[in-house]
């Protein structure tokens, strides 16, 4: 008997659109991943200044799992976000463009390091996002790629999210590039560029 297969449509996000312009980079095919990426290898590649959070993000049709429980309150949140668009209205809206032109900054990056290279890269930036609280504060938002598809494709990566509103309440407007499992890449696009690039948006 075959298997019935899932339909997993893409809800439409505003990073929908950045992702689906490299077709060769970003997997379109949803596949169920049953193993758990290494987050106790992903944590000790990460840099945290304060109280975090991660999940796993599905990019083939932008979907979560594996949430750390801090995610719920750290956003005053009832029940864990199941697709990257909840997760993004939480972000101000004042910085998702901000967010659409430093995610084009980082895929550039990539493709001009190796697309190959993809699994031992970690992207960075920050935004505000709204608190348990009721109000927004300012976060670093981390990714590490952890998956390809069969034809070298990202199909997944883990996002970690850094509450720093303490150390900083303002936006140094700074994506960084940076060289994990043993590559020493390091690269610290424009702020100047990126904040004039995403008031043109």
């Amino acid at each position: 008997m075959k298997e019935k297969q899932i339909d997993h449509p893409i809800k439409k996000h505003p990073l929908s659109d950045v992702w689906s312009s490299h077709p060769e980079a970003f997997s379109n095919n949803y596949q169920e991943i049953v193993a758990q990426p290494p987050i106790e290898k992903i944590i000790g590649e990460m840099f945290a200044l304060g109280q975090f959070y991660y999940y796993v993000l599905n990019l083939a049709n932008s979907t979560l799992s594996n949430h750390h429980p801090d995610l719920l309150p750290m956003h005053g949140l009832k029940k864990f976000p199941k697709h990257l668009k909840e997760i993004i209205e939480l972000i101000h809206p004042d910085d998702i463009k901000f967010v659409m032109e430093a995610e084009r900054m980082t895929i550039e990056k990539i493709q001009e390091i190796g697309w190959e290279h993809q699994l031992n890269l970690k992207c960075s930036y920050c935004f505000r996002m709204k608190t348990g609280k009721g109000y927004y504060e300012m976060f670093h938002h981390q990714a590490i790629h952890t998956f390809k598809d069969e034809n070298g494709r990202l199909h997944q990566s883990v996002n970690i999210h850094t509450n720093i509103h303490r150390i900083t309440q303002k936006n140094p407007y700074t994506v960084l590039v940076v060289g994990i499992g043993g590559r020493n890449d390091f690269t610290r696009c424009s702020t100047e560029i990126i904040r004039i690039l995403s008031y043109r948006l």
